[in-house]
């Protein structure tokens, strides 16, 4: 790219309403996939790969994403993104459990089985309690994905991750 073609993205001015987001987002323009894959597995970016995974790399607290073009059109992306706790599928459901002693502890339920419990919080990491221990199970109504979490990326850099998701979707 000429080099005022590569500054172009970086003088749009950046969205600061939901209304701006989708309109910046949802015309499918401007957003490289090798970027986006870059910028999915950044250890220092928006922590995508913390609990997603995409074509068997990553985090297993989130849904994998190596298919999400079969159940999402790009609107619908856009608007998890933007809203991640607006609709949330039931296996996705992070739940706050209370142990006998008092203690709780909030995720999304990763594994249970064999007396364990594993939850998965929004960073990725899991926590193992006994399932024994546990006296109350309260669902939660906000997503384990953090909210906002496009504000840890640019404008361009929302859109190369969508492009690669749905390119990686293929």
């Amino acid at each position: 790219l000429p080099p005022a073609e590569a500054l172009k993205p970086l003088l749009e001015p950046r969205p600061t309403t939901k209304e701006e987001w989708v309109y910046a987002l949802g015309r499918g323009r401007g957003g490289e996939p090798e970027a986006g894959r870059r910028a999915f597995f950044h250890p220092s970016g928006a922590g995508c790969l913390k609990c997603h995974t995409m074509r068997g790399r990553g985090g297993r607290v989130g849904p994998d994403l190596s298919r999400v073009t079969d159940t999402m059109n790009r609107m619908q992306m856009v608007l998890s993104l933007l809203e991640p706790s607006a609709e949330i599928a039931p296996q996705f459901v992070a739940w706050t459990m209370e142990l006998r002693d008092g203690r709780q502890h909030t995720g999304m339920i990763v594994h249970e089985n064999e007396g364990k419990t594993v939850l998965g919080d929004a960073e990725g990491k899991t926590i193992t309690l006994p399932t024994a221990e546990i006296v109350e199970r309260i669902p939660q109504k906000t997503s384990v994905m953090p909210a906002q979490l496009y504000d840890r990326m640019t404008l361009q850099e929302v859109r190369d991750v969508l492009a690669y998701l749905v390119k990686g979707s293929d």
